[in-house]
């Protein structure tokens, strides 16, 4: 007992953290012993996400449901996300936009990407082919929009839930909770009675996992450190900084707006949200943070917990602001490595075109192909912001996930408040 509590304690965890920075930038030999046991933690992890998400949502479309503001309320948030979207969109192009001579434009940064191109940096040439190869018609790997939406729909839930497809789970669940309202009075209690049970007991497994979270995090980041290499981070800081800056100021304006909504005052603010932010940046997802977000925002933000139980999985899988903010840094970007003019008619497509393809993102990494996807309608080249982007990946896809944390925060504070109005 006395060892958990001190595994839990945030001073361990920082030093840690600092320490597997540390560890990252040495290299020593052993950082794959490290990698096999950040593996294991994030693999049990996923052990219990899926179950928790899936039982959580359909208590809460069955409580939302019950409440009798489901409608209303659904397409609120689906709207209030959307306003957020493009509040991240418009932070990311504006601070881009008035960075572009700084960094962009600037000839040590163009000789870097070329540099990267031509030297094939973790073969970032055939990469780019191979990316390339995704938008050409007689492509058979190219994915449509008909099949992005197709992926919503489970054809096998366990198929599902094996293959950790978050966005057909969730639909699955949405789909399960309200075929519960339809039930009768005893069977109804008893499905929600089975639900909250498997969500006890994974919750259980999941706060037991969540103990070696500090010795996880030292092991993760070492690794991610490590990956990137100081020469590469040198030559592209002030790329990684600027990206940094723009992940802060949405997080500090999603800050304000939650203490506004929810009257909150920021030193309770800052305890909800530490660890939820430690989790996502250290595991580069932002799923596990749900269960402590939950409780968090409910204790000092007073956020309805079936709000959190419904907006915080839906949000995290459908709005992928971590994606907007990559497509709209290489957005502004390659505009300004090739010095193209915007219009705001240009920018208002792109933030449109960003939208539909920021559902898709998953990491930079697998999902380079979006930016050459969002580019090209504009007759913008994508390999010089894929060449730059692709070799931060270890650490932008942690900032970016902490980051996503926080505009999910505010779409459940907005419908907590509106829900509560609503009931009085």
């Amino acid at each position: 007992m006395k060892m958990g509590k001190i595994l839990r304690s945030p001073v361990l965890l920082f030093v840690l953290f600092v320490l597997g920075i540390l560890v990252g930038i040495l290299q020593p030999p052993f950082i794959g012993v490290l990698e096999v046991f950040g593996d294991i933690f994030l693999t049990l992890l996923e052990l219990c996400m899926l179950p928790i998400i899936a039982t959580m949502m359909t208590i809460s479309i069955h409580n939302v449901l019950k409440a009798k503001v489901g409608g209303r309320f659904l397409c609120r948030a689906t709207v209030t996300s959307i306003i957020i979207t493009a509040a991240v969109f418009g932070i990311t192009v504006a601070v881009s936009w008035l960075m572009r001579t700084s960094i962009f434009q600037q000839k040590d940064f163009q000789l870097a990407a070329s540099k990267l191109l031509i030297e094939g940096e973790a073969g970032i040439n055939s990469m780019i082919r191979e990316i390339s190869s995704y938008i050409r018609p007689e492509s058979p790997e190219t994915v449509t929009i008909s099949e992005m939406i197709l992926n919503i729909f489970p054809d096998n839930i366990i198929r599902a839930l094996s293959q950790s497809n978050v966005l057909q789970v969730v639909f699955f669940s949405i789909i399960l909770g309200i075929s519960t309202v339809t039930l009768p009075p005893k069977k109804e209690e008893l499905v929600m009675d089975l639900c909250e049970a498997v969500n006890h007991i994974f919750m259980e497994i999941f706060d037991f996992i969540m103990i070696f979270l500090a010795p996880a995090i030292f092991c993760i980041i070492s690794v991610q450190i490590s990956a990137l290499g100081m020469d590469i981070l040198l030559s592209l800081v002030w790329l990684l900084l600027m990206t940094i800056a723009i992940c802060l100021l949405i997080c500090a304006v999603s800050m304000i707006v939650m203490c506004l909504v929810t009257k909150t005052c920021i030193p309770d603010h800052l305890k909800a949200m530490g660890k939820p932010l430690y989790m996502a940046f250290a595991t580069g997802d932002a799923i596990p943070t749900i269960p402590y977000l939950t409780d968090n925002l409910h204790v000092h933000h007073g956020i309805n917990r079936t709000v959190s139980n419904t907006i915080l999985p839906i949000s995290i899988s459908l709005f992928n602001y971590d994606g907007v903010i990559l497509l709209a840094l290489s957005f502004i970007g390659a505009a300004s490595i090739y010095d193209v003019s915007l219009q705001p008619g240009t920018v208002a497509a792109a933030f449109l075109i960003t939208f539909l393809l920021s559902t898709s993102y998953s990491d930079i990494m697998t999902s380079s192909y979006l930016i050459v996807l969002l580019l090209e309608p504009f007759g913008l080249p994508a390999e010089a912001m894929v060449a730059m982007l692709i070799p931060l990946n270890p650490v932008l896809d942690a900032v970016f996930t902490a980051t996503k944390v926080y505009p999910v925060c505010v779409t459940a504070a907005i419908m907590s408040k509106h829900m509560d109005e609503a009931q009085q």
